[in-house]
């Protein structure tokens, strides 16, 4: 998992990524809970954005590949944290809003 703590590696995210392994992905994380904006400008592959507050998941949404702009923004609700992971991850692992998050990176 690559955690992207600072501005810089949250601006760039997952772009130009080909492949994902089921078990990866980047967790984003702020030092305070608020709306959150995703977009998936040059991103190559489909993603669920799991965000995270307090240790609690607070949403899910699936964010389609962009390529070219206007891409669409996915916004969040009041978050401290975000997971990125390949699509349909969250519908498998049965994450959903109220499910416990445990990290030593949040």
């Amino acid at each position: 998992m690559q955690v992207a703590a600072t501005e810089a590696l949250r601006e760039h995210g997952l772009m130009g990524v080909k492949k994902l392994a089921a078990d990866h992905g980047m967790l984003f994380v702020w030092k305070d809970a608020a709306p959150r904006q995703f977009y998936m400008k040059d991103t190559l592959i489909p993603l669920d954005l799991i965000s995270i507050r307090a240790g609690t998941v607070v949403g899910v949404a699936t964010m389609a590949p962009c390529r070219a702009d206007p891409c669409p923004i996915t916004n969040t609700p009041p978050a401290d944290a975000a997971l990125e992971v390949p699509a349909g991850t969250a519908e498998r692992a049965d994450i959903s809003a109220g499910a416990p998050v445990e990290s030593s990176a949040l």
